[in-house]
């Protein structure tokens, strides 16, 4: 028996398994350690750039800038103390009435103390930093994918940033990420 050839449209199917994940997204961390005390988002929330989403316990960042504070107003003494009698032991030594010996003593003690200083204010400045990360915002606007830490929780900064917020900037450009057979 014989049939006529005819056209016609061959159907297959691909299966495939994998992911649908947004193009644009971004975890969020902490750059210090502590305990957190408040969390204002949740999953699926939306946030806008800026906004805060959560906050970690400030006591002991401001026990540490408390603590930076006094060191640099001691350090700040010290200098004071350092640059009079530096000015006084330049004037006996112009005069010729001590040894530079003795000049020397005054003066290196002198810049050690302006150097003290200043590596107080330094302190003070990462202190102060350091108190101003307690407060984690929103790097992007967005809808909050996941949230991997609860109110009490301890989180640790180390080498690693621990991630506690994913954000996914527009639900609208998503990729899938498929293995297919």
């Amino acid at each position: 028996s014989e049939a006529e050839a005819t056209k016609q449209d061959i159907v297959t199917s691909v299966t495939a398994t994998g992911t649908i994940e947004p193009v644009t997204s971004v975890d969020v961390g902490t750059q210090v350690s502590g305990i957190i005390s408040k969390l204002y988002v949740d999953y699926n929330s939306e946030v806008k750039a800026g906004q805060v989403i959560a906050e970690l316990d400030r006591t002991n960042l401001i026990s540490e800038l408390s603590s930076a504070q006094a060191m640099l107003k001691s350090a700040q003494s010290n200098l004071d103390y350092q640059k009079t009698n530096h000015d006084r032991y330049k004037a006996l030594y112009d005069k010729g009435l001590i040894s530079a010996n003795d000049y020397e003593q005054a003066r290196l003690s002198y810049v050690q103390a302006q150097q003290q200083t200043q590596q107080q204010k330094e302190n003070v400045k990462k202190a102060q930093t350091n108190l101003g990360y307690a407060t984690i915002t929103s790097p992007i606007d967005g809808v909050v994918l996941s949230k991997e830490v609860e109110e009490g929780q301890t989180v640790a900064s180390s080498y690693n940033t621990p991630t506690l917020f994913k954000i996914a900037r527009d639900l609208t450009d998503m990729r899938v990420i498929a293995d297919v057979d």
